[in-house]
């Protein structure tokens, strides 16, 4: 496999249903097209997203990186304002394409 982010190389050598292997093609096709965005996220940033995806509240956060609940808040908003999200379920989909969770 010359490049291991191409799902139809990594069917070959996988036994994947067709509905699993389309929904990975999907993801990856979303994180193709949204490189851009999620690279203006900082490493703390994503580092939020992984934890809000894996359902910390915002206090938890805040205990866990030793930073403030109001800075959750705003690393919150900064990410939901450069993703273009409005949802947990739709900033699952980022953390799914990217590999945060």
């Amino acid at each position: 496999m010359n490049n291991p982010t191409d799902i139809s190389l990594a069917a070959d050598h996988l036994q994947l249903s067709p509905r699993t292997l389309e929904r990975l093609e999907r993801l990856q096709q979303f994180a193709r097209q949204n490189q851009g965005r999620f690279s203006q996220l900082s490493r703390r940033e994503k580092e939020i997203l992984s934890l809000i995806c894996r359902d910390f509240k915002n206090e938890d956060i805040a205990r866990l990186l030793f930073i403030s609940v109001h800075t959750v808040r705003t690393h919150r908003n900064n990410i939901w304002r450069t993703l273009g999200i409005s949802s947990v379920v739709e900033a699952m989909r980022w953390a799914q394409a990217f590999d945060l969770v």
